[in-house]
């Protein structure tokens, strides 16, 4: 079992664009979204009226999270 004081380790950026940034965190290797300027939550339901959650482990808290099923909302650059 983890020690509640588990050693925190540094994130490194492997990468940065415009709309996404790679990085490495000891063996965990994620995508954060850079330009992302709002969140979408989807209200998913049953049939007969109950609220539909996901649970699923975070990385960047280090933890197992309960939430809504979700997307991203993004403001792109004009193309030239």
């Amino acid at each position: 079992m983890k020690s509640a004081q588990a050693k925190k380790i540094r994130p490194i950026i492997l990468h940065e664009g415009d709309f996404l940034r790679m990085v490495r965190e000891g063996e965990w290797e994620y995508i954060e979204r850079n330009n992302c300027r709002g969140i979408v939550i989807i209200l998913a339901m049953t049939d007969d009226q109950r609220v539909i959650l996901v649970e699923q482990y975070r990385q960047p808290v280090h933890k197992r999270v309960i939430e809504f099923p979700a997307g991203l909302f993004f403001l792109t650059k004009s193309v030239r």
